[in-house]
């Protein structure tokens, strides 16, 4: 009598369990139903929230680089090397104050242009932190 319902109460559970994990299966879950994902848009042109004047505070043996950032162009300039001017800006956004922006270069040190070059910036407060740098950009007039 022990293994009858030992037996039935087995059969039943795997039934169960059977019979949940097929209405799972066979009906997605919330979270699944309603996930989508936004496509990424450049943009023409420099946010707003980036624009400006920045530079670094002066370091080593008076060292310091500026960024000059306008409505459509990324104008760069670091002590001892030649100034590396744009074309074509897009950008995007990657979330809050953070942006990677894309342009024509063109001239870098020497070696001519380059198309397509990226950044990353990121604005905080004030300053701004570009990727490859290790150095915060303060704004300056």
């Amino acid at each position: 009598m022990k293994r009858l319902t030992k037996l039935s109460l087995m059969v039943l559970g795997m039934t169960a369990l059977i019979g949940g994990n097929l209405n799972m299966t066979a009906q997605p879950s919330q979270a699944a139903k309603h996930k989508t994902t936004k496509k990424v848009k450049w943009h023409k042109g420099t946010p707003k929230a980036l624009r400006g004047k920045y530079q670094t505070k002066h370091f080593g043996a008076d060292l310091m680089s500026q960024y000059k950032i306008g409505s459509k162009s990324v104008w760069y300039w670091s002590s001892g090397m030649p100034i590396i001017t744009s074309s074509h800006v897009y950008y995007r956004s990657l979330g809050h104050h953070r942006y990677i922006i894309r342009y024509n270069a063109h001239w870098i040190g020497g070696k001519g242009g380059e198309k397509n070059r990226k950044l990353s910036f990121h604005k905080i407060g004030k300053k701004l932190k570009v990727s490859g740098d290790k150095m915060m950009f303060h704004p300056y007039k």
